[in-house]
């Protein structure tokens, strides 16, 4: 099975988990393979906590679910082919916090990091599990805010920082069929706190880094794809 990576892009109540869900489906019916649906979410409040059932209902009951609001590609490097998870594990572990590059002005491309090349090391095996990443806005929430600073709101943010370039990482050499779903924030008015802004720029070069990396990329508005990468 080809190991696609498909980002699927859209605003609020876009309907791009929805169309996500049903890109898995088709190809775990073509392909008869596992699906796992990796959710970032934190059941802070009430309203997450409904949101959160809200989305379980809509999946099949036979995908199987990896909690992740924290350390994702820690977890997702637990997705394991039988010949290669070991090889990669352990490239993503000689990686220190201090490797990590902070992500405090223009941001870089995936041409011009220095991460190193890692889908050479990881042969083709068993059959992948399809992989659904819901979402990668939440994820990037939750690392935000354990160390940004309303004070400072131009400070380094050393957790996500780590978190983001040890994704990429793992992003660069998955071998699975992967469908990420991610918010785009960029066509709003320019926000009124320091966090809002801090967190549009954060999601908007990582939308950028992501979608380098991702052989398809999908923009849902109202419900409707709109295909961007490949151009058609």
């Amino acid at each position: 099975m080809n190991s696609t990576r498909h980002l699927v892009l859209g605003a609020a109540r876009s309907g791009k988990t929805r169309f996500a869900l049903n890109v898995a489906k088709a190809l775990a019916r073509e392909h008869e393979s596992e699906v796992i649906y990796v959710a970032t979410a934190e059941a802070h409040d009430g309203e997450m906590r409904e949101r959160i059932a809200r989305h379980r209902a809509e999946r099949p009951t036979n995908w199987r679910t990896l909690e992740a609001p924290r350390e994702l590609a820690r977890e997702l490097a637990s997705i394991k082919r039988r010949d290669s998870s070991e090889v990669f594990a352990g490239a993503l572990n000689a990686r220190s916090p201090g490797e990590s590059v902070a992500r405090d002005a223009a941001p870089v491309t995936a041409a011009s990091s220095d991460r190193p090349a890692l889908t050479e090391v990881l042969p083709p095996s068993a059959a992948a599990s399809i992989i659904v990443i819901d979402c990668l806005t939440l994820w990037l929430s939750n690392a935000i805010l354990s160390d940004f600073r309303e004070a400072d709101p131009g400070a380094p943010l050393p957790t996500w920082a780590h978190e983001r370039e040890t994704f990429l990482t793992w992003l660069e050499a998955c071998d699975h069929p992967l469908i990420l779903v991610s918010n785009e924030v960029g066509g709003g008015i320019v926000p009124t706190s320091a966090l809002a802004r801090r967190f549009q720029s954060e999601q908007g070069w990582l939308n950028q880094d992501v979608a380098a990396l991702c052989e398809q990329v999908t923009l849902v508005v109202a419900g409707l794809p709109v295909p961007i990468k490949p151009t058609r």
